[in-house]
């Protein structure tokens, strides 16, 4: 009786097993797929800012150009400001 349970146990045992390494390799068979979707454009813009030095992109330059107008044009309202308040 022992035996039987035992085989019984280990039958059950052994399908969880095989079912597992089968979910296991559909996984990353499709964690693998996305992988490939994703990497190609994930590598060409992470070579892109890996050959830009550091701190000198696109983006950056323009936010800092944005930046220099900005304080212009805010240095130009205070002097308006200033030219009403004396009048």
């Amino acid at each position: 009786m022992r035996e039987a349970k035992a085989g019984s146990t280990t039958e059950e045992l052994t399908q969880s097993v095989r079912f597992g390494q089968r979910r296991t390799g559909h996984l990353d068979r499709r964690s693998a797929s996305l992988w490939n979707k994703t990497s190609a454009a994930n590598l060409a813009e992470l070579r892109i800012l890996n050959e830009a030095p550091a701190g000198d992109s696109d983006l950056r330059r323009n936010a800092l150009e944005v930046e220099k107008e900005l304080r212009t044009y805010r240095a130009a309202a205070a002097e308006s400001e200033e030219f009403l308040k004396s009048c």
